[in-house]
Order: C-alpha cells, then sequence, then structure tokens
C-alpha cells in the first residue's frame, strides 16, 4: 500500500538544503538555517508516525496522537509558507480551494451558512483547539465570537459503531444551550486535508532551488581576469571561493609558498623551485 503521505517530499527538501552551502552560511538564509533542519527532522518524524497509524485509530489516545503528529506537519508548512513566501492556493478565503474538505460538514453539522463557513484550515484550527489543545474552554473562531459562546469537549470520538465508514470527531458542550453536539466526520477526508498541505512543501523545495539556481548564474557570470600575476591570480580564486563558502586552505598553502620569507637562506633554490611549479 502506498504511503499515506510520501516521504520523497520531505527528501527533496532536505536535499535542496544539503546540497548546497548558501543556506548554511549566506547571511541572507542562514537565520533560517536551523529552522530548515528542525522543521525537516519533525516533519520526517512524523510522517513516518502517520503513515506507521494511517487506519482509522481505535482508540482516543490514538487519534490524539495522530492530531499531534499532523499539527507538527501542517505548522512546519505554515512555517515555511511564511518564512519562503511561496503562493499557497488554500490560504485565499475568497477562492474555493480554501474550502475543499469541510465546508458541507460546517454546514451540516455546525449549522452554518455557506457564507459563515470557516475556510478549512480554520476549521482544523478549530477542530485542534477542542480536540486537544484548549478542551476545557475555547472561544478562538470566528463563528463562536459572534455569539460570545464557550465551548468545551470531553472527548474525541474515534470509528462510530453507528456508521458504515470509519468516523472520527469530537462531543462538544456550550455554554450557551444544555444540548449536546457530536461533531463527526469521515477519517478519510482528515487525512485528505493533511496530505494536501503536506503536499505544499514541494512548492518550499521549489522556491529554495529558485534561491539557489538565481545564486548560481550570478557566480557563473564573475570571471577571474586572466592578466593578472601568479600571486595575484591565486588570491583572486582564493576570495572567490571564500565567497562562495568553499574551502580555501589549498589556496591558501599555495599563496603562503609565493609570500613567504625565508629564515634560512638555504632553502632558497627549493623554494624557487616550488614557486616555479606554481607559475
Amino acid at each position: 500500500m502506498a504511503d499515506f503521505l510520501n516521504p520523497e517530499i520531505c527528501k527533496d527538501f532536505r536535499n535542496a538544503i544539503n546540497l548546497t552551502p548558501i543556506f548554511m552560511h549566506d547571511k541572507r538564509y542562514k537565520s533560517s538555517f536551523n529552522l530548515y533542519c528542525a522543521i525537516m527532522d519533525r516533519v520526517d518524524d512524523s510522517i513516518k508516525y502517520l503513515n506507521q497509524h494511517s487506519e482509522t485509530p481505535k482508540t482516543e489516545t490514538d487519534f490524539l496522537i495522530f492530531i499531534m503528529y499532523a499539527c507538527m506537519v501542517l505548522d512546519a508548512i505554515n512555517e515555511l509558507q511564511r518564512n519562503l513566501k511561496f503562493k499557497n492556493k488554500y490560504a485565499n478565503s475568497n477562492d474555493k480551494d480554501a474550502y475543499l474538505y469541510f465546508k458541507e460538514i460546517c454546514m451540516n453539522q455546525l449549522e452554518l451558512s455557506a457564507d459563515e463557513c470557516p475556510t478549512d484550515e480554520q476549521f482544523f484550527r478549530y477542530f485542534r483547539s477542542l480536540s486537544m489543545a484548549h478542551p476545557f474552554e475555547t472561544n478562538r473562531v470566528n463563528f463562536l465570537q459572534k455569539n460570545k459562546e464557550i465551548q468545551y469537549s470531553p472527548w474525541v470520538i474515534v470509528n462510530s459503531s453507528s456508521s458504515r465508514i470509519p468516523i472520527v470527531g469530537i462531543r462538544i458542550y456550550s455554554n450557551k444551550n444544555d444540548s449536546i453536539k457530536d461533531l463527526k466526520f469521515p477519517f478519510s477526508i482528515l487525512k485528505d486535508y493533511i496530505q494536501s498541505r503536506f503536499e505544499l512543501m514541494r512548492l518550499a523545495t521549489d522556491s529554495l532551488n529558485e534561491i539557489v539556481n538565481r545564486q548560481l548564474n550570478i557566480w557563473k557570470s564573475e570571471k577571474i581576469p586572466t592578466n593578472l600575476s601568479t600571486l595575484d591570480t591565486l588570491i583572486a580564486i582564493r576570495n572567490m571561493l571564500a565567497k562562495h563558502f568553499e574551502q580555501t586552505y589549498p589556496i591558501d598553502d599555495l599563496i603562503s609558498c609565493m609570500t613567504i620569507e625565508l629564515s634560512n637562506t638555504k632553502n632558497e633554490d627549493i623554494l624557487e623551485n616550488y614557486r616555479e611549479v606554481i607559475r
């Protein structure tokens, strides 16, 4: 069976970071380097767990852990989007792509009109809040704030026996009425939502590759003059290597041989022969 979340997506992101010294050393990007490293390690661990537990959870604990790892993946993608500023087609609340997964659920079970429905991202934050982040009190979302409603959740729901398809959800209490509401939806919809956001990591990798290609084109346009002396040529090569964040010690050794002052004249012939080889 194919993985629920494709590990190659994170692997490609890691390769884009590690195949160049730019992100580690360039002052324009090095402040984000540790963020990228933290993200790819967290995402690797998270998708490994999610892929190994992609069947409908059997216990509340299983489901809560699934949500926790899913949140790390989704938060990682949000951080990359903010940092690299790639286009996220789901981010525009005026676009239908922002309402692909949970809109019908909101209309049928939360009794919201089409115009009142939160985006998929807003719905997931609401679901996350009640299921694990703020189960004892949440009023953070707009469709609750308008009524000054506070909601509480005593437990999550896993694999309801009343449905023919695998169902997950949360039980909801409210400070506005005494009724108890179960918000339930197919586990497959939650997985599809998580997968759609994880796929955005491809765009993060594309953004990194664009940065690298742009810098490589600049470096390719820079040439070392051909009319320099041997010493000046070595110095120019050394400076270019340093600018490209490459090791310079072999060139440093040659420059040292070209510029060293002898303390023992007996070595003059040996040094001159060595310099002649360099020339």
